[in-house]
């Protein structure tokens, strides 16, 4: 690494761009670092990556402030005199983490791009420290400063202009939960014979398009040449957070660069630099020309090894989070700065708008089509919530989206406070623990909270029983990426397995059949969808083992898992295409718990789309089997004047002459789709 050239004397800054000019626009020109307060003329260290990857430190240039926007320090490329290509950067500041003072080499606070794999040299003065934060990765072209990676594969993937359109909308969407590291198993971490998830964007990837197909997935016959996302049919992906974390094996909710993908999910083995940025991207671009949203996980209550932590942390942070890290502070310290997401300058709380310019990011560049918000209890501020909200839907329909194809969705696990987040407007839904508490009781004969069936499976299935208004409202889950070892969190295979559950193919297929004809937004969490099993105890390692246990694609090459998969699937394509299901109306049609049956039917939608399910939550079957029959009473009476067909049980629909009173066995439902008469 050659030296460090920091003796260039400080230069004025010359024409001064307008103070009302928002930093995003600023950064396609300028290195820019925004802090409101305690800096001393900060410098950039910068040096270009070679076409081979190599990389030499060639300069230092002091950042100017800004004469009417408070808090702003830049540099134009041009000033640098950069030649077109890739660079490398950090900024020099004050080390406020230090108590004797000093500068410090820290990662710009919005960089695009990080390379971990390029740590800070030291600083070249005699009272400072080094702490090895990653380089932030620039491309200049023609006096423009770009996002990218660190060696240039090929032009950004582009797609249509009115994508957007043709995205489904939130009523009818089925979410698929994945950790990106639980794609694909490496080396054992817990003990040699354990795997871990080592995945990468490039293998979520190959679940969705063969033609990018991991390396890995050759020697998995289960997913060679299959694309199997779009098999299942899941129309959106929720992406554990995809943005930048040290966290290496983990989910990455450690979040430390906001503005940058994930330099280790980007970086494929054997690689010395890491293609996140291109990759993330590809993979969304992806998603959109299969009809599928992209849901980037945020994680906003805490930040770890965040580049303020050392730059300007009063400002910033208000404390300890229990998740290590720090907690954001948006509401205790107010400071008068330049605001970076609108271009002025007032009074504001710092955090709120870092990160109202960092969804605008993902929404423009990376293209993401909704967010879901981690840790709502931390973040401790609803107001913010309601503003961040607001204005990542501004963006999106800026970009020339409709509402009804953007969604930020809030991690409340209380019922009470989910429901009162969604229906205040402060974010368009919540989750919520209820649906997967009573899924999981009733599949197993057990009515939930002292309930009788009726009041149960009705207080499951309309989520307007539980006090939201709308099915777009809520998140339902028979599981989430939450494992731990309370009642009701384990894998739904290792939790039904723990319960005595020999025969778990069809309490697995019931639990699925209630989560896709229920109102609400259902999700799957990978790998539940042909009953993966959890093989590492989540006990050891203080917990940390239930991040890295990835998704066993081998078992998908048993029989009766892969009748499972085709199962579900054939009920996503019904949730996805019936209008029934994405209404709000829901009623029972039908209970029974004489000797001993616990069965319930309800009805969704109105008018000639209905849907009917009929779900057996016993040990009872039909006398005659398949030549016996059980009566729903309550069938809708225009029985006759419908064509009715029974979409569970095959590939193709199978008509139902006899629905409402065909043979009904131990732990099964029946799912009818009816089609309006013949004219």
């Amino acid at each position: 690494m050659s030296t460090m050239n920091i003796t260039t004397p400080p230069r004025a800054i010359g024409v001064a761009a307008p103070a009302s000019v928002p930093l995003a626009v600023r950064r396609e020109t300028d290195f820019a670092l925004w802090a409101p307060t305690g800096q001393m003329a900060p410098s950039l260290v910068i040096g270009k990556y070679a076409d081979d990857g190599g990389f030499d430190v060639s300069a230092c240039r002091t950042l100017a402030l800004h004469p009417t926007a408070a808090g702003l320090w830049q540099i134009s490329g041009v000033e640098c005199a950069l030649q077109d290509g890739v660079y490398g950067y950090w900024f020099q500041v004050s080390d406020h983490d230090a108590s004797g003072g000093g500068s410090i080499l820290i990662t710009d606070p919005m960089a695009f791009a990080v390379d971990r794999a390029n740590p800070a040299p030291p600083p070249r003065t005699n009272d400072g420290r080094t702490t090895g934060a990653p380089a932030a990765v620039i491309r200049v072209r023609s006096g423009r400063l770009e996002p990218s990676d660190p060696i240039v594969a090929g032009a950004l993937p582009e797609e249509p202009a009115d994508y957007r359109a043709n995205l489904p909308p939130n009523n009818l969407m089925v979410i698929y939960e994945l950790p990106t590291r639980w794609v694909k198993a490496g080396q054992g971490r817990v003990s040699s014979t354990d795997q871990v998830g080592v995945g990468t964007f490039q293998d979520v990837l190959a679940l969705i398009s063969p033609e990018a197909d991991s390396p890995h997935f050759a020697t998995i016959q289960a997913l060679a040449d299959r694309e199997h996302l779009v098999e299942l049919g899941v129309n959106a992906l929720e992406l554990l957070p995809p943005a930048d974390s040290p966290q290496f094996l983990e989910w990455g909710y450690g979040t430390s660069n906001y503005f940058s993908a994930d330099f280790d999910l980007g970086h494929l083995e054997g690689a010395v630099r890491s293609e996140a940025t291109v990759a993330l991207r590809r993979l969304i671009v992806s998603c959109h020309a299969h009809g599928m949203r992209f849901i980037q996980d945020v994680v906003m209550a805490f930040a770890l090894e965040h580049p303020q932590l050392f730059a300007d942390p009063g400002d910033f942070f208000r404390g300890d989070s229990p998740f290590g890290g720090q907690l954001w502070n948006y509401h205790d310290r107010s400071v008068n700065t330049f605001d970076p997401s609108t271009g002025r300058e007032g009074q504001i709380f710092a955090p709120r708008p870092y990160m109202f310019t960092c969804v605008a990011h993902w929404l423009s560049f990376f293209r993401i089509d909704g967010v879901r918000i981690d840790d709502i209890e931390d973040i401790d501020d609803w107001d913010f919530i309601r503003d961040y909200c607001a204005g990542a839907r501004a963006k999106w329909t800026d970009l020339g989206g409709t509402n009804d194809r953007f969604w930020a969705v809030g991690e409340e696990l209380d019922l009470q406070k989910g429901s009162l987040l969604a229906t205040t407007g402060r974010a368009d839904a919540s989750w919520d623990e209820t649906f997967k508490r009573y899924v999981r009781q009733l599949c197993i004969g057990v009515l939930p909270d002292g309930r009788d069936l009726g009041s149960a499976v009705n207080f499951m299935i309309d989520c307007r029983q539980r006090g939201f208004t709308d099915g777009a409202q809520v998140v339902n889950y028979i599981g989430s990426h939450d494992l731990t070892n309370d009642e009701f969190s384990d894998r739904f295979y290792t939790w039904l397995d723990g319960r005595g559950v020999i025969s778990k193919d069809r309490n697995i297929r019931l639990a699925f059949v209630c989560l896709l004809t229920a109102v609400g937004v259902p999700m799957i969490l990978a790998g539940d969808e042909f009953a993966d099993e959890r093989d590492i105890a989540i006990t050891e390692n203080a917990g940390e083992n239930k991040q890295i246990d990835p998704v066993n694609y081998d078992r998908f090459a048993d029989r009766w898992r892969r009748d499972l998969f085709a199962y579900v699937a054939r009920l996503v394509r019904l949730r996805t295409t019936a209008a029934a299901l994405g209404r709000n109306e829901c009623s029972l049609i039908h209970v029974d718990t004489t000797n001993g049956r616990r069965i319930a039917a309800w009805q969704r939608g109105i008018g000639n789309d209905l849907v009917i399910v009929v779900a057996n939550f016993s040990d009872f079957g039909s006398e005659g089997g398949l030549a016996g029959e059980y009566l729903i009473p309550g069938w809708p009476a225009d029985v006759g004047a419908r064509s009715w067909f029974e979409v569970s049980q095959q590939d193709a629909p199978r008509a139902a002459p006899n629905a409402g009173r065909e043979p009904l066995f131990a732990w099964e439902a029946k799912v009818y789709r009816s089609m309006p008469p013949r004219q």
